[in-house]
């Protein structure tokens, strides 16, 4: 999503003489902008998980004994960073623990 030299130039072009003639842009203005920068953007990519791969994410945390599994699963589902899985991990167990918090000494949270 670049802009090469040339657009770049008459956009700033562009914007300067607008900001010369009046204090603030319409819709006339946002679209001539539109227009002289052209650039697609790309749609983001949707993840569409299988329903097995939920069934098993789910089985993984209700099992509560393979974390890494968990995670690793979790991040593939969602596109997920390692950080924000394992909290998510983690958190849906701290909410499932069971009153002795056995489960949680098991897996090191609390």
């Amino acid at each position: 999503m670049k802009l090469d030299k040339i657009k770049f130039a008459k956009l700033v072009s562009h914007i300067q003489s607008l900001m010369h003639r009046r204090d603030t842009l319409n819709e006339d203005d946002i679209r001539d902008l539109d227009y002289i920068i052209d650039i697609d953007i790309p749609e983001p990519d949707v993840i569409h998980p299988a329903s097995s791969d939920i069934s098993q994410l789910m089985f993984l945390m209700q099992q509560g004994t393979y974390k890494i599994e968990a995670i690793k699963l979790h991040r593939k589902l969602t596109g997920w960073g390692l950080k924000e899985s394992k909290e998510e991990v983690e958190k849906y167990w701290r909410a499932k623990l069971p009153a002795d918090h056995t489960l949680g000494d098991k897996l090191g949270i609390s």
